[in-house]
């Protein structure tokens, strides 16, 4: 098994890419799971750059739902059909 599987890498990133992930997302959450950091280490890089965190919606939808949504479906009608 071990010829088969790479090695994991650990990546490098600086507060750039955190501050870059941010402005795609504006959500600190899904920012800290990317880069496996806790919401707060997030927040304090993003107020060292001094980039405004906006409050989080009250539900985040996902790419797919949002997708179903545009074209009038739900994903209970996906999942049966």
């Amino acid at each position: 098994m071990d010829n088969i599987m790479n090695p994991p890498v650990e990546l490098e990133w600086g507060p750039a890419e955190i501050v870059l992930a941010y402005n795609d997302s504006k959500n600190t959450k899904r920012v800290a799971k990317t880069f496996c950091i806790t919401d707060k280490e997030v927040k304090d890089i993003l107020k060292k750059a001094k980039v405004k965190i906006l409050p989080v919606k009250e539900k985040t939808v996902s790419d797919a739902e949002q997708a179903l949504n545009e074209i009038g479906m739900s994903q209970k009608d996906f999942y049966k059909s």
